[in-house]
């Protein structure tokens, strides 16, 4: 799974320019393939399961799930009808983004059915579809006025339904920032984005995470830098950047 803020170059992402060109404006090309595949000009609270069960509806797709399954998931077409098998072995964060995921090559096909969907830059389409359907960048930012980014990430699996991984990539890149979770206990390490070499992150996490006690403390720290830190124990999410970036109005709220 990868997901990347970028386009890649190819066949598909032209298709979908030429579907949405008299949209442009109204948001980015994956926003507005989401929301269309959806039938929603604006979305607000349609995320995570929701999202997911109004887009198999209404591409009238059934799921299924396989344990002898080879890999995460496969989309197929069963008696003309979409059918998506999931790997009955895979976590439910892990199946949340593969049926995501396979939405994406469902609302392709519905699109163009010519389109080629083996070729590489097609899988990081529907990557980014995944994300942005669990994750919408409009309710992530409408959180961030509400919240901490890592409090946001912290809440991720409860509210978007995506697991650790995918959410600190989600946080990472749409706000340019490194992001992760370190168990304080067991040294679990989970992050995403550009990790400067200069700072021990877990020590620092785990210290920071000491005087947090549940609630977001942040800390200065060379070169302009600051982490924030939310929670305690097994559960603590982190996120760094350069301190004007973490400390904009409306995103951060520096509580020491």
């Amino acid at each position: 799974m990868r997901i990347s803020s970028s386009l890649p170059v190819g066949e598909g992402t032209r298709v979908l320019r030429s579907r949405f060109r008299h949209n442009v404006g109204t948001g980015s090309l994956i926003e507005l393939w989401v929301s269309s595949t959806l039938g929603v000009n604006m979305r607000t609270d349609l995320i995570g399961t929701n999202a997911l069960q109004v887009a198999l509806e209404r591409l009238d797709i059934r799921v299924e799930e396989d344990a002898d399954l080879p890999y995460e998931g496969e989309l197929r077409i069963v008696d003309r009808q979409f059918v998506i098998f999931l790997d009955r072995g895979a976590s439910t964060e892990g199946k949340h983004f593969t049926l995501a995921h396979e939405l994406g090559h469902a609302s392709l096909a519905l699109i163009s059915a010519e389109l080629d969907q083996t070729q590489d830059h097609i899988e990081i389409l529907c990557d980014l579809f995944a994300a942005e359907l669990l994750a919408p960048v409009g309710a992530l930012r409408k959180l961030v006025d509400e919240c901490s980014l890592s409090g946001i990430l912290r809440q991720a699996s409860r509210n978007f339904g995506v697991s650790r991984s995918t959410a600190c990539k989600r946080i990472s890149e749409e706000f340019g920032v490194a992001a992760g979770f370190v168990g304080t206990a067991s040294g679990c390490h989970v992050s995403a984005g550009h990790h400067p070499g200069w700072l021990d992150w877990e020590k620092s996490v785990a210290e920071l995470a000491g005087r947090a006690e549940g609630t977001t403390v942040t800390r200065e720290l060379p070169h302009r830098w600051s982490l924030e830190v939310t929670g305690k124990d097994s559960h603590v999410a982190y996120v760094a950047g350069p301190a004007a970036r973490l400390h904009e109005p409306g995103r951060t709220r520096p509580l020491s």
